[in-house]
C-alpha cells in the first residue's frame, strides 16, 4: 500500500502495487492496484473485482500508483510511475482519472491515462511522484527526475482544463436555491450561451442530462431526484463550471 484517502460518502480507497513474475528476467514485475473499502474494513464487492481493480502495466514492466485525491466530481485521481521492463532505464510520470466506479474519465488524458517524462530526450530517464494535489481545479504534482548522473526535484502543474473546468466560469453564473426544493435556477450576467447542464451524484452517475440552444436563463425541475448532495455540471460554449448543490 502507498496512499489511502477517504470519499465524502466515507468509503476508504487505497492505491499500490501487486508484485508478479512478468517478462523482466531479473527480480519480480508489478501491476499497479486500486481498492476500496466500507468504513468497517471490508470490501466494496461492486467496486472492480470484490473491491479491487487490477490495471496491466502501461509497458509490461514495474508500475505502482503511489497518490490518491478527489476532484469536485468525486473522481479518482491516482499518479505513480510506469516503468519498461529490464533491461530498459526509463519510467514516466502516470496519472489516470477514474470515475468513483472505476470506469475511465474519457476527457482526461487518452481514455482516462496520462504519462510523461521531464527529463531530457536521452533514451534512460526516470521519473517519480512523491504528492499531487488539486487546487482550484488545477493538478499539482511533486517528485523527482533524473537522467544520466543528474536528479532534480520537479515541481509542476498540469495545463489548464485538464480536469474539464474552466476556473474563471465558477463566478460567472448564479445558482439559486441552495438548497433545492424542486426548482433550480441558472443565471449569468455576462449572457453566455449554456449547451448543457448535467446532474450528477456523488459516485459519478449521471443522473439528468439536458440539452439546450441559445438560453442564457434556465430553470430545471429536480422534482424525481432524490434528496442528497450532487454536482450540477454546466457546459458553455466558453467552458464548463461545475456546482456543489444539495437537494432537499
Amino acid at each position: 500500500m502507498e496512499d489511502v484517502d477517504v470519499l465524502s460518502d466515507g468509503t476508504i480507497t487505497v492505491c499500490g502495487k501487486m508484485n508478479f513474475h512478468g517478462v523482466a528476467p531479473i527480480g519480480l514485475s508489478a501491476k499497479p492496484i486500486l481498492a476500496k473499502l466500507h468504513t468497517n474494513g471490508t470490501m466494496v464487492q461492486q467496486f472492480g473485482i470484490n473491491g479491487i481493480m487490477y490495471f496491466d502495466a502501461l509497458f509490461q514492466g514495474n508500475d505502482s500508483f503511489r497518490n490518491i485525491c478527489f476532484d469536485n466530481q468525486n473522481r479518482i485521481l491516482i499518479s505513480g510511475y510506469a516503468q519498461y521492463p529490464y533491461p530498459y532505464s526509463r519510467s514516466y510520470y502516470y496519472f489516470r482519472l477514474l470515475n468513483n466506479d472505476g470506469s475511465n474519465a474519457t476527457d482526461f488524458g487518452n481514455n482516462g491515462i496520462l504519462y510523461f517524462n521531464l527529463g531530457t530526450s536521452t533514451t534512460d530517464f526516470s521519473n517519480y511522484i512523491s504528492r499531487i494535489m488539486i487546487i482550484d481545479y488545477q493538478i499539482y504534482g511533486l517528485g523527482w527526475t533524473s537522467y544520466g548522473n543528474n536528479r532534480k526535484t520537479t515541481l509542476f502543474k498540469l495545463a489548464n482544463g485538464t480536469l474539464d473546468v474552466t476556473e474563471n466560469l465558477i463566478e460567472a453564473f448564479t445558482v439559486y436555491p441552495n438548497p433545492i426544493n424542486k426548482i433550480v435556477n441558472i443565471s449569468n450576467e455576462k449572457g453566455m450561451v449554456i449547451q448543457n447542464i448535467k446532474v450528477i451524484d456523488t459516485k459519478g452517475k449521471i443522473l439528468q442530462s439536458k440539452s439546450f440552444l441559445s438560453q442564457s436563463e434556465i430553470q430545471m425541475d429536480l422534482s424525481n431526484i432524490s434528496s442528497g448532495m450532487y454536482f450540477l455540471h454546466i457546459s458553455t460554449l466558453n467552458g464548463n463550471a461545475i456546482y456543489k448543490i444539495i437537494k432537499k
